[in-house]
């Protein structure tokens, strides 16, 4: 790592960062000084060399640099103030489409004037040692499915088949998915919660239809308010949010919750949207992502009672996610995957299979991801693919990259 923060002076200052001075953990490098009384008005990176993941052959120490694959993400981004712990940041240096970093890549901002103390600039530097591996195939498969649980026991609910709705039940033990007794209602582009023994469905395909699951039969509860299509929901079988929605193609901000016994509304979304994601408890959830007139891109963050937004996620509508409020996991629309810390979306490892419509549960760290279809079209066949998101070795990994900060000071 950087042994010392590098003093700027006035004018232009160059600084060369390579793959010693990072880590494979997620932490803030101090790396350079602003005087007091001074101010950078710009600044750019220049990327000479990509930094990429790989792992490491056996026998080779972590810290040499190892084959050209970009199989681990590795993101970094600046921030600038007086102590590690600044929110004020530049914008983050994107992937291209490849998933590495282009030449020349970077952005500018003006930091905040330095009066009587310096203000320094923090690297932060991140490598998500976790990645997507094929499961079990489910038994059916469909798109516009909702599901709850774990990684190792989840329960797959309802979904659709070009032209027909499901009323299937599947559950999965980590390795396989067996089929369990029917939903009562067929449902689709309904919304799930709880646990495998415990598990909520509701609404969905504009029925306004409850069902809890004891992880064998389906029971029919109290009716929601509302019955809307491409809902979104989570928490538990006694304590769940019904959040987002649309009548028709009509967006919509529509918020309920759920006692374990009757739904009551609650304050409604801030931006009215349909096929978004959403995870976490009843008194700390997310909604993010989904579509209105066009794609949104913004995030609430729900505490019981309001909604307030977070930070803008990168990934289109139609994902699935997993996880809770502060530690999230957001995945699909094409291959895309990307963790939320309670403040920012960091870009993570892939799925392996891109697809849209698809169902999710699990956590951050231990995310499942199943079925959809390539495109999120209700006309196109169903996929059955099942992929597990879990932790690899971070001795696994070796970085390498060579980028250069260029800092012109006033």
């Amino acid at each position: 790592m950087l042994q010392n923060i590098f003093d700027l002076t006035t004018g232009l200052n160059k600084v060369s960062i390579s793959y010693k001075d990072l880590d494979l953990t997620r932490r803030s490098i101090p790396i350079v000084r602003l005087p007091p009384k001074s101010y950078i008005y710009n600044l750019t990176v220049d990327i000479i060399r990509p930094f990429k993941g790989s792992p490491v052959p056996n026998n080779v120490p972590p810290d040499i640099e190892v084959g050209d694959v970009n199989s681990y993400s590795f993101v970094y981004r600046f921030k600038v103030g007086l102590s590690d712990d600044s929110d004020y940041y530049m914008t983050e240096i994107a992937p291209d489409t490849n998933g590495e970093y282009g030449s020349n890549s970077g952005d500018y901002f003006s930091s905040p004037v330095a009066e009587d103390v310096p203000v320094d600039i923090y690297l932060e530097s991140n490598v998500i040692p976790r990645t997507w591996t094929f499961g079990g195939n489910a038994n059916v498969a469909c798109n516009w499915v909702s599901g709850a649980g774990t990684q190792t026991a989840t329960v797959k609910m309802g979904g659709w088949q070009i032209s027909t709705g499901l009323s299937d039940t599947e559950e999965y033990n980590g390795t396989s998915w067996t089929a369990s007794n029917d939903l009562n209602t067929v449902r689709f582009n309904a919304a799930g919660a709880g646990t495998q023994t415990a598990g909520l469905s509701w609404s969905g395909n504009s029925t306004v239809t409850t069902e809890e699951y004891d992880g064998t039969c389906w029971a029919t509860v109290n009716n929601a308010l509302t019955g809307y299509i491409y809902i979104s929901g989570f928490g538990l079988q006694t304590a769940a949010v019904y959040c987002s929605g649309a009548s028709g193609a009509t967006p919509k901000t529509h918020t309920e919750e759920y006692d374990g016994t009757s739904w009551t509304a609650s304050n409604d979304l801030n931006t009215a949207r349909y096929r978004a994601s959403a995870c976490g408890v009843q008194t700390a959830g997310l909604c993010f992502g989904g579509y209105a007139s066009d794609f949104i891109y913004s995030t609430e963050e729900y505490d019981g009672s309001v909604w307030s937004f977070g930070s803008d996620t990168t990934i289109l509508s139609n994902t699935a996610a997993a996880g809770t409020q502060t530690a999230s996991l957001n995945f699909g629309s094409s291959t895309a995957s990307e963790e939320y810390d309670g403040t920012t979306w960091i870009t993570a490892n892939g799925v392996n299979l891109g697809r849209n419509a698809l169902g999710g549960s699990g956590s951050q760290s231990n995310g499942l991801s199943f079925c959809g279809n390539s495109a999120g079209s209700s006309a196109l066949p169903s996929d059955s693919t099942t992929e597990e998101y879990s932790e690899v070795d971070p001795n696994s990994i070796a970085i390498s990259g060579l980028m250069t900060l260029n800092f012109t000071v006033s």
